[in-house]
């Protein structure tokens, strides 16, 4: 992949959401950003995992191979419960042409200084480490590049090193932005997740940027999508309710959704 523009957008985790896929999708080209990178984990969890990866296949310039890709090529990865259950259900769901796409999928790239990864530049097949204590971070980039972005945790972050050591350590709630000086400071981007949070807030993220080759302008977007929509699809279309509930962070909207999907249960008997 060549960036052939300053502005491009890095989404992760989309997790076979098409719901908020779509809205990510059309946000970025309401923004007119042609360049999209995708950090990895079309599929796994939601219920469209073949549609999204085909829609990411069409219109991202870069797209790596996450740990639930690396799964259909490598099944013997450890995994939890709901991973499990996940992904023999999306194991049976995806075709072979778009298996024999999977295998090819790079695990890493670099370009002008800045570093693209989906968990961190150590992972293999096997081993996809969670960066969530900001040591781990720092650790995992230490002689990597001064803009790295990572995906796999599914929670936005911005960390920010400053040549003095200080460290700035932003956990994304709703829309920031930020600019960095790349020549006095190092920075590690976590889009966080478009199709499953793993905070406290499911709406979607993402990260839009423009890049001169010193000034890094970065702002991190949180949008609301289709929950609803895509918890059904999972529930009744997908891996089934506990894999559903996973994709609600808020106890209140899981109760609600919880009672419209168990009304819902009549039609799917």
């Amino acid at each position: 992949m060549k960036l052939t523009t300053e502005r491009f957008a890095v989404i992760s985790d989309v997790h076979g959401n098409y719901q908020a896929l779509r809205k990510a999708l059309k946000i970025i080209r309401r923004e007119k950003i042609d360049q999209i990178v995708f950090l990895g984990d079309a599929i796994g969890y939601g219920a469209d995992p073949e549609r999204c990866f085909n829609l990411l296949k069409k219109r991202c310039s870069l797209f790596l191979m996450g740990n639930h890709e690396a799964m259909i090529i490598a099944p013997e990865q450890r995994k939890s419960r709901l991973c499990e259950e996940s992904f023999s259900w999306t194991r049976n769901s995806i075709s072979g042409d778009m298996i024999s796409q999977i295998a090819l999928l790079p695990m890493k790239h670099t370009e002008n200084g800045m570093g693209f990864y989906h968990a961190c530049p150590q992972a293999d097949l096997q081993s996809w480490k969670y960066l969530n204590d900001p040591k781990d971070v720092t650790d995992a980039f230490d002689g990597y590049e001064n803009i790295c972005f990572y995906g796999h945790t599914h929670r936005p972050r911005v960390m920010i090193i400053s040549d003095d050591g200080s460290v700035e350590d932003h956990i994304v709630k709703h829309t920031s932005e930020y600019v960095i000086d790349t020549e006095k400071e190092r920075v590690f981007v976590n889009p966080g997740s478009i199709g499953q949070q793993r905070d406290d807030i499911t709406d979607m993220s993402f990260a839009i940027c423009q890049y001169d080759g010193r000034k890094l302008q970065l702002r991190i977007e949180r949008h609301k999508y289709n929950s609803l929509r895509a918890y059904l699809r999972i529930r009744f279309i997908g891996c089934g309710r506990e894999n559903a509930k996973y994709l609600i962070r808020e106890k209140w909207r899981k109760r609600i959704y919880e009672g419209i999907g168990n009304r819902l249960e009549w039609l799917y008997r």
